[in-house]
């Protein structure tokens, strides 16, 4: 169960396949020609995500309507969310937090080159499979939820991971969705998330006028690049961030190159100082 519905597993019995079904509630807006106009816009948006086909983001089988009950049939993936993987205590690797986060840019580009903005980019949403292989989920739902809390005054979720245009009601494009990753990369380095605080007001407050804090105080030992990484991608400005989620994963394998570069110097040094001086 979530703040929007119930996720079922089933079986598909035409081809016997095991899929998820995510129901949507809609419940929570009081107004019944906004809740129609709502759950029109809905099935407008999670049908075209459903025309998305990419190997990091989950498919889309159908999407429906059955009375009063609206569900979205869905690719099922057996493992946990990134989030449930941050929140065990479990750590990645430098090597494999790049493969993760390169992994996740190319489906949001993808996505983003196809016309779709996720609006709700969290670690929530992105499943990991057996393999921790990532999968984005939750296209469309956003901004259902964005409209949701507008007509309710009922927050949905955690504000935690949108960028400031978002939080201040402007109109958000795909570099909405790369602040979002620069919160997700800062909370899967360091455990933390960038923008705490103790009531949804204050961490709203700190997203728009304060910088999270710096890597090297929250974690000792992480290569420099990610420290400006996060700073680019969690810039107040949209035209100071990064343009593109391609640009973020070529800066991260950056990093990769660097590391591995730095690891055989040190080896050599190490074996052949001669030489390598």
């Amino acid at each position: 169960k979530g703040a929007m519905g119930i996720v079922y597993k089933a079986r598909d019995p035409d081809i016997n396949r095991e899929v998820a079904i995510k129901t949507v509630r809609f419940d929570l807006v009081s107004d019944e020609s906004e809740k129609e106009e709502i759950m029109q816009r809905f099935m407008r948006e999670a049908q075209a995500a459903g025309k998305l086909a990419h190997p990091n983001i989950i498919t889309i089988y159908d999407v429906g309507r059955e009375e009063s009950l609206t569900y979205i049939v869905m690719q099922l993936i057996e493992g946990q969310s990134l989030q449930k993987f941050i929140s065990s205590g479990e750590k990645y690797s430098t090597p494999e937090v790049i493969e993760l986060m390169c992994q996740v840019c190319n489906a949001l580009d993808y996505a983003h080159r196809n016309g779709i903005v996720h609006r709700d980019m969290k670690p929530g949403n992105i499943l990991l499979d057996r393999d921790r292989k990532p999968f984005i989920c939750d296209f469309g739902v956003a901004r259902v939820e964005t409209s949701t809390l507008t007509q309710s005054g009922t927050a949905v979720g955690t504000p935690s991971y949108m960028s400031p245009e978002q939080v201040m009601g402007k109109k958000v494009d795909k570099r909405s969705d790369i602040f979002s990753l620069g919160c997700i990369l800062y909370e899967v380095l360091t455990g933390r998330r960038p923008f705490e605080a103790e009531s949804i007001t204050t961490v709203i407050y700190k997203i728009i006028n304060e910088g999270p804090p710096s890597l090297s105080e929250v974690k000792k030992g992480l290569p420099i690049g990610f420290e400006n990484i996060i700073t680019k991608a969690l810039a107040k400005d949209p035209n100071n961030r990064y343009q593109s989620c391609i640009e973020l994963a070529s800066d991260l394998r950056a990093i990769h190159v660097f590391a591995e570069k730095t690891i055989a110097i040190t080896t050599a040094k190490e074996e052949f100082p001669r030489v390598a001086e």
